[in-house]
């Protein structure tokens, strides 16, 4: 029985990307016998149950005041901002809110490897207590340590001079002791390989799609065509770009267009000229999502040009699943386009160029007049599944052991 402590603070039942990401390294390295798999989170008000005699779950408490002004899909505009400022000045002044959460996690593992040792911990980045916890750990104990950091740190091009500092000096911590890095991209994994040298082993680990749906390839015949969104918008994410794109052709086209937001906050911009024709519809569970991308006309993704490479989004390996065109407005240089590109299930368009947008837009419908539906092969999908993801973590881990 090989054992394996991983060591995360994103799990469910909270949601988003890193959890889905931290929930399928338990989900499909648990069907390797083999494995024995203790998870460290944090503790939530509704419990963690398994199946599974290979999986434990270890949930402790964090205590900090930042838990109180978390954002909400249900606060308005103003409401939404005043708890992003609030969040930013708290963790500005808090050196580390999972300290509670970080000793408690440390005890427990110490314990557990005395009762029986461990062969390997993952633990993943963000925030850098997993890795912090996962260092002292194996700086005590002779224990092969997987690093996953899904996205950059000190690269992040969003952190100040001090932050960035920060995890530079954590940084050269996994370079020495460390076994194998993983990410979520080539870009940011190459990134890895310049700044931990002496690390031996390097694996993108993509995050991919989880389901086994059936979903049919199809062009619509409807006179409203529909464009999805599933998420939320922050920062420079936000769909002005793809809007004005919008309001460029919409008296050319003789066509309705709706577009249908699902589980966004309510900070963006909306033209007014298409107030009548936006629904924002509340966040959905995983599979009613992936049914109601199915039955969009297209999806959108937007993604900023200028913010580091190796960024793909998760949802986008959701979008090709569904079998629907992506409408992309993302950095025409990075790993996103190149993907929707190869598998020709797109159209993408430079984030900043809405002159292209507006052209994209109109050749979308163009294609939908004409029967053409962009989408992935089967085979192209089955491979960002992530079960074939979470496959190159287990053979990593069975070459480290």
């Amino acid at each position: 029985m090989i054992r394996i402590a991983l060591i995360t603070t994103w799990y469910p039942p909270a949601k988003g990307i890193a959890v889905s990401r931290m929930k399928s390294f338990v989900k499909y390295l648990s069907l390797n016998s083999d494995f024995q798999i203790d998870v460290y989170s944090i503790s939530a008000e509704t419990k963690i149950e398994y199946e599974k005699s290979n999986v434990t779950n270890y949930q402790f408490e964090n205590r900090s005041i930042l838990n109180s002004v978390k954002a909400s899909p249900k606060d308005s505009f103003l409401k939404h901002n005043f708890k992003t400022v609030i969040r930013v000045l708290l963790s500005r002044i808090i050196s580390n809110r999972y300290w509670f959460w970080s000793n408690c996690v440390l005890k427990a593992l110490i314990d557990n490897h005395n009762s029986k040792r461990y062969d390997v911990v993952i633990s993943s980045y963000s925030p850098e207590e997993a890795h912090l916890i996962a260092l002292d750990f194996v700086k005590k104990n002779k224990v092969s340590w997987i690093a996953d950091m899904r996205d950059e740190m000190s690269k992040n091009q969003g952190l100040s001079k001090k932050q960035k500092d920060i995890l530079s000096k954590i940084e050269n911590e996994v370079d020495k002791h460390a076994t194998c890095i993983t990410s979520v991209s080539k870009p940011i994994l190459d990134d890895f390989i310049k700044l931990c040298p002496n690390v031996s082993n390097f694996q993108e680990i993509r995050n991919g799609f989880d389901h086994d749906l059936n979903l049919e390839s199809w062009c619509s015949s409807d006179k409203t065509l529909k464009i999805g969104y599933f998420g939320t918008f922050y920062g420079e994410r936000k769909p002005d770009n793809f809007f004005k794109s919008y309001l460029k052709i919409k008296d050319r086209i003789n066509q309705k267009v709706e577009f249908h937001f699902y589980g966004v906050h309510k900070n963006f911009w909306i033209p007014t000229e298409l107030k009548e024709d936006v629904f924002i519809f509340p966040g959905v569970d995983y599979l009613e999502s992936i049914q109601l991308m199915s039955k969009m006309d297209a999806n959108l993704l937007v993604l900023p040009s200028g913010v580091g490479k190796g960024v793909y989004s998760g949802k986008i390996f959701d979008y090709i699943s569904s079998k629907r065109p992506i409408l992309a407005f993302v950095d025409e240089d990075d790993v996103a386009a190149e993907l929707i590109n190869d598998f020709n299930c797109g159209y993408v368009n430079d984030f900043n160029d809405i002159s292209k947008g507006a052209d994209s837009l109109l050749c979308w419908i163009n294609d939908i007049k004409n029967q053409i539906n962009k989408a992935a092969s089967n085979e192209q999908i089955q491979s960002l599944h992530r079960k074939n993801q979470i496959k190159k973590l287990e053979e990593a881990i069975l070459k480290i052991i």
